[in-house]
């Protein structure tokens, strides 16, 4: 008997405008314009600052809302409508009185001024309104906890004409040995964190054990708090490969969010079963086995039912599935979840 686990797809953003949640290999271009955000001043160092309101050179169409601000923070992220906490290192899954956010690597990081020696390295956010693009960089930065080993580069890159959110790493060192601070959220989030309607988190473990599959590799999560592991006590090769990019494109179509139960379940086959979402008229189906990094395409895509039996799977063994909804011009984000 082969057992699954079943992906579904994601509804996101503020007002549950979708999107379509895309993975790039590319590079990062460092920038060295615009302004300096942190540290400020004659500090040399940063943690858990957040800008005062940014204004945006034009709005930003951010889940039906035209944004016309931003806020940045110190902990890997930005949010809309107002300034988050300075100590929120959930920013996906905790609220406050904000109205969005954007997450790239969102937990507690920075770094202290009580440390006798600074790691070596250029510790600063910034960002560049670019016109077409508003840019914010955290070049050389670090789990606060993994501090003096880590560098970390990354931005995230808001596209002012097609309303297209990008994150984009740069080299990124391996992931620090200290246990805290491991687990950052990385994605989107609208006005509240109901997961099923305003969070896109994505998300990647150490499963199974010792899995080589890196961050290029991860998922849509399944819940408002589903993390990225970056842990090097947990499993050093769950890392950030250089130029990975994740872009979430505003669409309309809806996902899939229920699944029936897996019938006809054989030594060699199975078929799955999921609940039609408004507007779809074909699925995208893929499987893979329990801790393989890359997906196998059901032989029959695009399906037009709401079921497809796979065949040829190997007994005894975990399988996972994801489901993709079609409309011929739109597609829809994945998420995971486990049954």
């Amino acid at each position: 008997m082969s057992g699954f686990s079943q992906y579904g797809s994601l509804r996101t953003n503020q007002r549950c405008q979708l999107c379509f949640l895309e993975k790039h290999r590319g590079s990062l271009c460092t920038h060295y314009g615009g302004t300096k955000l942190f540290p400020t001043g004659t500090n040399t160092t940063y943690d858990n600052e957040v800008s005062t309101a940014i204004t945006l050179s034009s709005p930003f169409n951010f889940g039906g809302v035209a944004m016309t601000t931003c806020y940045v923070s110190a902990n890997g992220y930005i949010t809309f409508g107002a300034a988050p906490s300075g100590t929120n290192y959930s920013p996906l899954s905790t609220v406050g009185t904000t109205t969005g956010a954007i997450s790239a690597f969102g937990q507690d990081g920075g770094f202290s001024a009580s440390d006798t020696t600074q790691p070596a390295g250029n510790h600063e956010v910034r960002y560049e309104d670019l016109g077409t693009e508003f840019v914010v960089q955290w070049q050389d930065h670090a789990n606060y906890h993994n501090r003096a080993t880590e560098r970390l580069n990354f931005q995230i890159r808001l596209v002012y004409a097609t309303g297209e959110i990008k994150i984009i790493y740069g080299n990124c060192t391996d992931p620090g040995t200290a246990s805290s601070g491991t687990t950052p959220q990385v994605g989107i989030r609208g006005a509240n964190n109901t997961f099923a309607t305003n969070v896109s988190a994505l998300m990647i473990g150490n499963t199974p054990s010792g899995t080589t599959c890196d961050w290029s590799k991860a998922v849509t999560g399944n819940a408002n708090s589903s993390t990225m592991l970056f842990s090097g006590g947990a499993n050093a090769n769950v890392k950030i490969p250089a130029g990975l990019q994740y872009s979430w494109t505003p669409g309309t179509l809806l996902p899939v969010r229920t699944f029936s139960a897996t019938n006809a379940i054989t030594n060699v086959g199975a078929t799955v079963n999921w609940t039609a979402p408004t507007g779809a008229t074909a699925y995208n189906v893929q499987y893979r086995v329990l801790g393989n990094c890359d997906w196998t395409d059901f032989s029959g895509n695009p399906v037009a039912a709401t079921s497809a039996s796979i065949t040829g799977l190997t007994q005894n063994t975990t399988y996972q599935v994801q489901v993709q909804a079609l409309n011929g011009v739109n597609r829809q984000c994945i998420l995971i979840s486990r049954i």
